[in-house]
């Protein structure tokens, strides 16, 4: 099931967001080796986490975190325009339906073909978020890998 959220969460104030923010700091800060804040040693959570994101998360039935992606705003403090506006040819594309897809993660716990069905019912939510409320495009600072699994 996925479940979509407006507005972030403190570590401790909701554990459905404790769980993902745990997958990512393993994700991110131990497999990746991001120099990202993490908080108590175990959240990953940053400056852009903020009552402005929007978080598409999926979860079991039992409602455990099985993978999550964050939405910013563009015309809001965001990644590609705040931290990597070098990564852009032209100006960052910005404006009140572009959204940036950020912290796409998915529960290092779950197999392989697990994996791919929670990336792929994360990829169609933000399709369907898009569709649902007028967002014309997303940026996303990705490796080609990534984008062409997606594709």
């Amino acid at each position: 099931m996925i479940h979509v959220f407006e507005g972030a969460e403190q570590p401790g104030c909701h554990p459905l967001f404790d769980a993902m923010y745990r997958d990512r700091k393993r994700i991110f800060v131990d497999l990746r080796r991001w120099d990202v804040p993490v908080i108590d040693g175990e959240f990953e959570v940053d400056q852009f986490d903020s009552p402005h994101s929007v978080y598409c998360i999926a979860t079991d039935n039992d409602g455990r975190h099985r993978g999550s992606i964050r939405l910013l705003p563009s015309d809001r403090p965001h990644i590609l325009g705040n931290l990597f506006p070098d990564l852009c040819d032209g100006p960052v594309p910005t404006g009140p339906n572009i959204l940036e897809l950020t912290r796409g993660c998915v529960s290092p716990s779950l197999p392989a073909a697990e994996r791919r069905q929670v990336r792929n019912a994360l990829t169609t939510a933000v399709v369907e978020y898009a569709l649902q409320r007028g967002i014309d495009r997303y940026t996303c600072i990705a490796d080609s890998g990534w984008l062409h699994e997606i594709r």
